[in-house]
């Protein structure tokens, strides 16, 4: 378990190890949300890394032999399942 301390600006230094550990660089975005009374700091990705990402997605949807098409479909599947729900 790692402990920090605030500053007087309230800066928080993350540890090195974790920092390592994730890949945070200076200027990354994090959120921070609070469930009752637990702080959870998540990092925000970039348009650019999202992009990637979507990339990589569509390259292994096509490796499935997925198209637009059937993927569409799937979205919609899962949305409906979803709004079933609430």
């Amino acid at each position: 378990m790692e402990y920090v301390r605030m500053g007087k600006r309230g800066d928080i230094v993350i540890p090195i190890e974790i920092r390592n550990k994730y890949g945070f660089k200076p200027s990354d975005l994090f959120k921070i949300v609070d469930v009752d009374g637990v702080l959870i700091l998540t990092k925000v990705k970039t348009e650019g890394e999202l992009i990637t990402e979507l990339r990589h997605l569509g390259f292994l949807l096509k490796k499935e032999g997925l198209d637009r098409k059937s993927v569409l479909k799937l979205v919609d599947e899962v949305k409906s399942k979803d709004e079933g729900r609430h």
